[in-house]
């Protein structure tokens, strides 16, 4: 996988949170926030066409956007089941 990196979190009953870290090089000293996605628990299909639309995910390993799919897949069912969802 590539050294970029994704924190995917359930912040209420009804929202996951996508927080997208690009790897930097930390020679250059510069500080580099991540872009966020919140985005609704009731649809999957504005979820992917969301990400989708950030050509940086574009960049990422077929491997790593299988990933990112499956978590994403995982914290609806956990919210749907009302349970927490902890990320692999």
């Amino acid at each position: 996988m590539d050294n970029n990196y994704f924190i995917i979190s359930t912040t209420s009953k009804t929202v996951i949170t996508i927080y997208y870290y690009e790897h930097t090089n930390l020679t250059k000293k510069k500080i580099f926030y991540p872009v966020c996605f919140l985005v609704p628990l009731y649809n999957f299909d504005i979820i992917i066409l969301l990400l989708v639309r950030y050509i940086k995910i574009c960049n990422c390993s077929t491997e790593h956007k299988i990933y990112l799919g499956r978590e994403i897949f995982k914290a609806q069912i956990s919210l749907n089941l009302c349970q927490k969802y902890i990320q692999n």
